[in-house]
């Protein structure tokens, strides 16, 4: 321990050995000092006036060292020029230490410890320094996920998304039986949707985050579109069936797909004009390459649907097909066009019936749906579906922590 006096204040302090030559300052007044070197009994004899040495030749190097930094008398005697064999070393940038009284016991044991846990912690960092010399310019301030914690996650998925889709489907049921019994859509649910299933995806999953979040936005749109779907067929669907004009615009298409009426005329006039209408007997002709072999049963099932598709759009096959049947009918008169509507017609009534009208009304059935599920989107769909997505991501990848 170096002792000393700051130069200022005449307060004695006392600072560990290893801070000799710093510039540190007083605790007392704050003015700036260098600390001294401490002394060998060599130096402090070499330093002492010939005089000093003759008249106090019984003085031990200790008393005489405190004779030289003792506190200055009232009368100060002349200056003593000293000059110490070592030269003093340069000013040291200021050290942040905070000096305390020497007669403080417990504040200098303190500060002999806390010395002791800097230098040991100087120690350390030189050696991580020699160990990873290029340090990361950022540390993630994120916890960092262990492999068990990781994979005790990824075992519950399964789990969590059994209950995600749960609850939505929950909502989704109680949204369409609601929605059948009063007749009306009540589309702004479809808000609650993509919550709910926010909320089963996190009910069995400990550690959430964004990609959580990702995927409760995923299962949510699929969860607002299962549940605008069920809205149009079991609500807005049945709505139509009861329709007048929608039930007539159907009654037209299967008359147009058919192409010849419900019963045969008895009158040979009207057979005769019925013998005229090329749909008609294009499908009579049709029918008789069938019988004969020259046609497939399937493709000819597939002639009466193309009626209702786009004429330059057809299938080769389709259009090979009618070309066939076009030829044959061209070679036929007046009178063999009437034997074969009277021989064909209720052949080809009875494989309407069972072959052709089950795949109509299918199509139909797919038709309507599909306008019926794009009459189910609302403008503030633009509002609602982001605000439940949104909804969910948040709750999800729990960034209200």
């Amino acid at each position: 321990m170096i002792k000393y006096h700051c130069p200022k204040c005449n307060q004695k302090l006392g600072v560990p050995d290893n801070y000799a030559g710093r510039r540190v300052r007083c605790n007392k007044c704050s003015e700036p000092s260098i600390v001294p070197k401490p002394l060998t009994e060599i130096d402090i004899t070499a330093a002492l006036p010939v005089a000093a040495k003759a008249a106090s030749p019984e003085l031990s190097p200790e008393q005489v060292a405190a004779s030289i930094f003792q506190a200055p008398a009232a009368a100060k005697p002349a200056p003593v020029q000293i000059e110490l064999q070592r030269p003093m070393p340069k000013p040291q940038q200021l050290d942040e230490l905070q000096l305390i009284p020497e007669d403080d016991d417990q504040a200098q044991e303190d500060l002999r410890k806390a010395e002791i846990l800097r230098e040991a912690s100087r120690q350390r960092a030189a050696s991580s320094m020699a160990a990873a010399p290029k340090a990361p310019k950022e540390a993630s301030s994120r916890r960092a996920i262990s492999g068990g914690e990781l994979a005790k996650g990824m075992g519950k998925i399964p789990l969590s998304v059994a209950t995600c889709f749960a609850a939505m489907l929950a909502v989704i049921v109680v949204w369409v039986v609601v929605g059948m019994i009063t007749g009306f859509e009540f589309w702004y649910i479809v808000l609650c949707v993509p919550v709910a299933g926010a909320w089963g995806l996190v009910a069995f999953t400990e550690n959430r985050g964004i990609m959580l979040g990702i995927l409760a936005v995923i299962f949510g749109l699929v969860g607002m579109l299962i549940g605008r779907a069920g809205i149009a067929k079991w609500v807005i669907m049945p709505m139509y069936y009861e329709d007048e004009a929608y039930n007539s615009d159907v009654d037209d298409l299967y008359s147009v797909v058919v192409g010849f009426p419900d019963t045969l005329p008895v009158e040979q006039a009207q057979l005769e004009a019925l013998t005229r209408n090329e749909r008609v007997m294009l499908r009579i002709a049709a029918w008789d390459l069938v019988q004969a072999g020259q046609m497939d049963d399937d493709l000819y099932n597939q002639l009466f649907l193309a009626s209702i598709e786009d004429p330059n759009n057809l299938d080769e096959e389709i259009q090979n097909g009618l070309y066939d049947a076009a030829d044959h009918l061209d070679v036929m008169s007046t009178a063999q066009r009437v034997n074969l509507l009277k021989t064909h017609f209720d052949g080809i009534r009875e494989n309407y019936q069972q072959n052709i009208q089950p795949k109509l009304d299918s199509l139909i059935q797919k038709a309507t749906f599909f306008y019926a599920f794009y009459k189910s989107f609302h403008p503030l769909d633009l509002l609602l579906f982001p605000m439940g997505l949104f909804g969910a991501f948040k709750y999800a990848a729990g960034t209200e922590d």
